[in-house]
């Protein structure tokens, strides 16, 4: 059974790998899922990405340390937020999303 953990890390992989993010989602009874995020150009540039509630109750990702990086219905601004912990000096930045684009529908 596929938890909505899963659904919202895979979302987030989805968009970190057009990114150029190397991803793994990694699952294992009695644990909480978590996305492991690398950059490829700078492996040694890696972190985990929970999903868990935040003092709201409302689902969020988060930074294992742990830091709250954005709620799980704001997946552009998580992707920006991941993206700019794991750049490499002289990434370019990514241009602003297109005016009306709509984010990924939250499960």
């Amino acid at each position: 059974m596929i938890t909505d953990a899963e659904i919202h890390l895979e979302k987030l992989a989805t968009e970190l790998e057009l990114r150029g993010f190397a991803v793994r989602l990694r699952v294992k009874e009695g644990w909480s899922p978590s996305l492991t995020v690398t950059n490829p150009k700078a492996p040694v540039l890696a972190e985990s990405i929970l999903v868990m509630a935040d003092m709201e109750g409302q689902a969020a990702y988060y930074f294992p340390w742990p830091m709250r990086i954005a709620p799980v219905t704001e997946l552009i601004i998580a992707a920006d937020s991941v993206e700019r912990v794991l750049a490499e000096t002289g990434r370019p930045p990514r241009a602003a999303a297109p005016a009306g684009r709509v984010e990924a529908d939250a499960r």
